[in-house]
């Protein structure tokens, strides 16, 4: 005799088998032992009956708070939850005889008068139902089916199952749909569009902002203190896809600060600098005062809100301030002798070379009104309070002989004073008669008279000893030329004195950087810097100024701002010259009277070319054409010189609406429409026009309409070689897997795009096996819903991603 434990599992058994369904009043046991017949004595006790249930470990219900049917004693999600969404539509479209508008959908069974809509106003209707999570089907009919929405297969709100084509929404929370146009997908506003004349797509037409309006941003990058080597610096930001490269920055002026326009759209943007293509790229602590950070922490970029054109920077690299200016004192003028090009701050220590020529060809030692001394001179020198009076310590060559004596100082800015002598004070210039002329500048009014020039002004001088008049004797020397300025009739000798009015003429339009007012220096100002200015009294952007210049062939270039800037040439540009020691390349030309110089465009040999003129957008664009592929129907035409951009209309024929597009560049590949939102068997009219500017409008005529039937590829009764695909996780930051049924080797065409047909993305996947997953990335990181296309030879499958 012996307790055995005998255990029952009822949970096994089938529908159909006794206790299969409970609950259990009581439980019946039927012992058969396996000896027969049984002694007397053979007694069965039962003690110690237990009934263990299989208790669940949670409590199932709906665990999100949002939710209308909320089980706060949930513990575990059983995907029952109910969210209020509210419903709205605009009826203003609506044409039809229907009064009351209701919403049917799978929610409600697609029932006809279960939930009635509100008019809030403006004719925008509303209902709030409860929809569970995931995709919903639904549309909006008018007394209980009487009318209803009726849409195209394809249009971008929408869903086709089972040949019914509905509008679709995913619901993962509480929300409120767009008020989309009685059958479409359409918001009801003719009006919207940019309304800022400031902006590049200014559309006058426009009442209402869209926040479509896009502006001309200049980005500016401080490059001085960064720690590497770098190619080409570029912005990168939410307005270009992050691009790497498409984007670049430029330092037309060398000074390490490098600057780019680029149109961006109107809003909040998020950017960074990067350099060469994302070789590297600004880091940012998340955090810093110019930045923000998305949710995951992963990436931290400048955030700037677009308001219209402006300037972003200049920033110093990975900072959110200008770069520190490191002083750096020297001499900053490149016209003096030891100019310092790495100097930032002028010190004052500028050294120029001064050539100074006198002319001993008229010397008369016994003339009083020249002479004062020895009437015979062996050795000359030039006398100066810079070097003390010293008395022939500076002394004159004549190196052939001509009798015109030369030396070269080096001398700081601003006047100088001096005269000829010779044999150490043995005789000396009197210029006491001179007074009052140019060559004479100071004097005690009594015993002494000096010669002075202007330093920089002036670097080349061609003195007459004892006198400010030319050496020339028995004729009276001057300018015989009556179209000159200085014009002197009673001169019977031409000396090559004679100043004509030149007017200099540069176009700065394509100046690319900022400035104050443009000048000219050259060699007969002794490139004086600011000394000769321009203006520009009609505003545009073209500057002149007449001047005096001496005939002959002069040197010069344009600048502006006392040399902060100025033109650049390489040697052997065709209307310069080069000194024989390379470091100079200047415009040259011959003055031979009253004549203009230019317009040149700034560091041109040329008049700036304006692409941008009405006369050569005359002609429509020709040759409209129309291709078809699996994915695409392409319009294209012939190329129109100097456009910018186009615009393309069209519509099914006999529509009475004719949307206009615009075509960014000159659409050397045409206009590419998805086949998802063209009409199978539609025949459609179209026509396109191009310019290069919006505000005024210059542009061609439009074309004469053309003409295409538009026919599926894609035939629905050709063999599905496309099984299936899934997409996981869905929704996702843009990152996701794509799982896919097919064949084989076979090549399969991914494509992405957006609820109003924009192509996102495309590639080309080729499948390892009957079923192979691949790692999908969307390069527009911008949220919403998006469509993926799954095409082959011989099928397609469409598929739905949100982007959180």
């Amino acid at each position: 005799n012996q307790w055995e434990e005998l255990s029952f599992d009822l949970s096994s058994l089938e529908d159909g088998a006794v206790g299969a369904v409970g609950p259990y009043d009581q439980i019946v046991i039927f012992p058969d032992f396996t000896f027969d017949p049984r002694p007397q004595d053979n007694i069965v006790y039962f003690d110690n009956i237990t009934f263990c249930p299989n208790v669940p470990t949670g409590v199932p219900g709906c665990t999100d708070p949002t939710a209308d049917n909320y089980n706060p004693a949930a513990t575990e999600d059983d995907g029952s939850c109910l969210y209020a969404v509210t419903i709205q539509t605009d009826l203003s479209c609506y044409e039809g005889d229907g009064t009351q508008p209701f919403v049917s959908g799978g929610f409600n069974g697609w029932c006809g008068g279960c939930n009635p809509m509100t008019n809030i106003g403006g004719n925008i209707w509303e209902a709030t139902v409860l929809m569970p999570a995931g995709g919903n089907e639904y549309k909006i009919q008018l007394d209980e089916w009487a009318d209803q929405e009726n849409f195209t297969p394809g249009m971008p709100c929408t869903v086709t199952n089972g040949g019914f084509t509905n509008r679709f929404i995913e619901i993962s929370g509480p929300t409120t749909t767009i008020p989309y146009c009685f059958n479409t997908c359409e918001i009801f506003n003719s009006a919207a569009g940019c309304i800022d004349p400031a902006a590049d797509n200014y559309d006058p037409d426009a009442t209402e902002p869209d926040g479509s309006c896009i502006y001309l941003v200049t980005f500016m990058v401080d490059m001085n203190l960064y720690g590497g080597s770098f190619g080409t610096p570029e912005v990168n930001g939410s307005w270009n896809g992050w691009c790497g490269g498409c984007q670049q920055l430029f330092d037309n002026d060398g000074d390490g600060i490098y600057s780019g326009q680029h149109f961006v759209q109107e809003g909040p943007q998020e950017f960074k600098f990067a350099v060469d293509g994302w070789a590297d790229q600004e880091f940012f602590d998340p955090g810093t005062s110019c930045t923000v950070t998305d949710p995951s922490g992963a990436f931290t970029n400048r955030a700037i809100d677009i308001t219209g054109p402006m300037t972003v920077g200049p920033f110093c690299w990975a900072s959110c301030e200008e770069c520190p200016v490191l002083e750096s004192p020297g001499c900053t003028d490149p016209a003096a002798n030891n100019f310092d090009p790495s100097a930032t701050e002028d010190d004052g220590s500028c050294l120029y070379l001064l050539t100074l020529n006198v002319d001993m060809n008229c010397f008369d030692g016994t003339d009083p009104d020249i002479q004062i001394g020895a009437p015979t001179f062996g050795t000359l020198a030039v006398e100066s309070g810079n070097f003390g009076w010293c008395g022939s310590c500076v002394q004159m060559a004549d190196d052939d002989g001509d009798d015109i004596w030369t030396v070269v100082l080096e001398l700081p800015a601003g006047p100088f004073e001096y005269k000829y002598a010779h044999d150490v004070w043995s005789g000396q210039e009197q210029l006491l008669d001179n007074i009052g002329e140019s060559c004479v500048g100071n004097t005690d009014g009594f015993n002494f008279a000096n010669r002075i020039v202007n330093v920089p002004d002036v670097l080349n001088t061609m003195d007459v000893y004892g006198t400010c008049s030319a050496c020339i004797p028995g004729e009276v020397t001057g300018c015989t030329d009556p179209s000159a300025a200085n014009y002197e009739p009673e001169a019977t000798l031409e000396d090559g004195s004679c100043l004509y009015e030149v007017t200099f003429i540069v176009n700065m339009n394509e100046y690319d950087g900022t400035f104050g007012i443009p000048e000219v220096n050259g060699s007969w100002n002794g490139w004086c810097g600011g000394c000769q200015q321009l203006s520009d009294p009609d505003g545009d952007n073209v500057w002149e100024g007449t001047h005096l210049v001496p005939a002959g062939t002069q040197e010069y270039k344009f600048a502006v701002d006392g040399w902060s800037d100025q033109e650049f040439f390489d040697p052997g540009t065709s209307c310069t010259v080069t000194d024989p020691s390379g470091a100079f390349t200047n415009r040259v030309f011959t003055v031979s009277g009253v004549q203009t110089e230019g317009p040149y465009c700034w560091e041109e040999c040329e008049d700036c070319f304006d692409p941008c003129e009405p006369s050569l957008f005359q002609s429509a664009p020709t040759n409209l054409d129309v291709g078809f592929t699996n994915l695409s129907t392409v319009l294209s035409w012939n190329e129109v010189p100097w456009s910018i951009g186009c615009q393309v209309q069209g519509n099914v024929v006999g529509s009475s609406f004719f949307p206009v597009y615009l075509v960014q560049g000159n659409a050397p590949d045409g206009y590419i429409v998805t086949n998802n939102v063209l009409t199978d068997g539609a025949t459609y009219q179209w026509r396109v026009r191009c310019g290069c500017s919006a505000s005024p409008l210059i542009a061609t005529p439009w074309s004469d309409w053309d003409y295409f039937t538009f026919y599926n590829l894609l035939s629905p009764q050709e063999e599905t070689s496309l099984k299936d695909a899934t997409v996981y996780p869905n929704p996702n930051n843009g990152e996701f897997d794509l799982t896919v049924k097919g064949s084989a080797d076979e090549s399969i065409q991914l494509r992405i795009y957006d609820l109003l047909g924009n192509i996102i993305q495309e590639q080309v996947l080729v499948m390892g096996s009957d079923q192979d997953s691949f790692s999908i990335n969307v390069e527009n990181d911008v949220k919403g819903i998006y469509f993926v296309d799954l095409i082959s030879n011989s099928s397609k499958i469409t598929k739905k991603i949100v982007i959180e």
